[in-house]
């Protein structure tokens, strides 16, 4: 009996049985060893390599927070974690995180704008957050109304509040995410005021439109 061939048929047996369990796992190490890559300059565009591995982690923390009591429950999530860290990469251009702020997904908007809060380069695009508010869906608008609390400069309190929608006050969400952002304001002592925001509002629709985004 051949008993070097034994064992080697065990060994890659071993092999094939270790891939096969450890697949997905395997597969994810080897997306965040390509995504060192983003290490440096990548332009505007945005890498397959990255687009992949986020609707990866969405499939997970999308379902979690629709079920969650709160929103800001994802921020224990591990998949929501990395995803957030992986758009705050120095080699993500703020033009693809502002997309996913800007897009048609609630939770990739919500990572997008917690990847916000992590980047050198977030003060650049508190208007873009500031004029999107009208359209953010209430989980989306909680990271939004973190993201403009903490940023410095202050954002004017009032500013998220500038294209107010019709059916804010009657969702069962939108009228408690803001009396908590109110009252941090409050307790830092800011004074409630719009700023020049109030200048900038005449392309503002005044009907509202729930753009049917859950949560």
């Amino acid at each position: 009996m051949d008993y070097a061939a034994i064992v080697l048929f065990y060994v890659l047996l071993a092999a094939a049985v270790f891939a096969f369990i450890f697949r997905a796992q395997l597969h994810a190490c080897w997306i965040r060893r390509k995504l060192k890559a983003l290490s440096g300059p990548t332009g505007s565009f945005e890498p397959p390599v990255l687009t992949t591995r986020l609707y990866e982690l969405d499939k997970v923390f999308e379902p979690f927070g629709s079920k969650a009591a709160h929103p800001s429950a994802l921020r224990a999530q591990a998949q929501f974690i990395e995803a957030a860290r992986l758009l705050a990469a120095p080699g993500v251009s703020l033009a693809v995180v502002l997309q996913y702020i800007e897009g048609n997904s609630w939770s990739l908007a919500s990572v997008a704008l917690a990847a916000l809060k992590l980047r050198k380069d977030g003060t650049e695009a508190i208007e873009r957050v500031r004029v999107q508010c009208q359209h953010f869906a209430p989980w989306t608008m909680y990271f939004a109304l973190d993201f403009l609390f903490d940023i410095a400069p202050h954002v004017p309190v009032g500013a998220p509040l500038i294209r107010t929608k019709d059916w804010w006050i009657d969702s069962r969400w939108m009228p408690n995410l803001f009396r908590d952002y109110l009252a941090r304001c409050a307790e830092r002592g800011d004074v409630a005021t719009f700023g020049a925001a109030l200048r900038t509002t005449a392309d503002a629709s005044p009907h509202a439109s729930s753009g049917g985004f859950w949560p």
